[in-house]
C-alpha cells in the first residue's frame, strides 16, 4: 500500500500537534575549547535542532514499555523495562550519541534534563522521528 504525499504530510502534522515540549539537539564534534577566564574545558558541539526548517524546536518526550513489553525476570523478581524516547519532526538527521536537552515543558521535571541518543528507529511510514534516548544528566 502506498500513501499519498498529502496523506503523509497530514499524518506528520497530526503527530507534531502533540509536540508540546521544546528541545535542543547538539552533536559533539570531538573537539574541546577552554574558557580563557575560568580554564573550564567544554566540548565543541554543532547545533542540529532547532534549525531553519523547524525554528521552534518542538518535540515530545515519552516513556515506552509501560504494559507493552513482557515483564523481565532477574533473581526471581519480575520487572517491567521502561525506556525513554524523544519525538522530533520526521526527517531530521539524528545520530547515535547526539545530545538532546529539554528546554521547555508543561512537566516541571523535564526542563534542563539532558539525554543521549542511543540509536535510531527506522520506519517506512513514520510520522515523526522517535528517537531512543537515555538520561545523561542535566544542563
Amino acid at each position: 500500500m502506498r500513501i499519498s504525499e498529502a496523506d503523509r504530510l497530514e499524518a506528520q502534522a497530526d503527530a507534531e500537534s502533540d509536540f508540546n515540549d521544546t528541545c535542543r539537539v547538539e552533536r559533539p564534534t570531538g573537539e574541546e575549547t577552554t574558557d580563557p577566564d575560568t580554564w573550564e574545558v567544554t566540548p565543541v558541539v554543532d547545533l542540529i535542532y532547532p534549525n531553519t526548517d523547524h525554528p521552534d524546536g518542538r518535540c515530545k518526550f515519552q516513556t515506552t514499555g509501560q504494559g507493552r513489553s513482557p515483564n523481565q525476570e532477574s533473581g526471581g523478581y519480575q520487572f517491567t523495562v521502561l525506556s525513554n524516547e524523544c519525538h522530533l519532526p520526521f526527517g531530521l538527521e539524528i545520530h547515535e550519541d547526539d545530545v538532546i536537552t529539554c528546554v521547555t515543558s508543561e512537566n516541571p521535571s523535564l526542563p534542563g534534563l539532558v539525554f543521549r541518543v542511543t540509536g535510531y528507529a527506522v520506519d517506512s511510514y513514520a510520522t515523526a522521528s522517535r528517537i531512543p534516548v537515555e538520561r545523561h544528566g542535566s544542563a
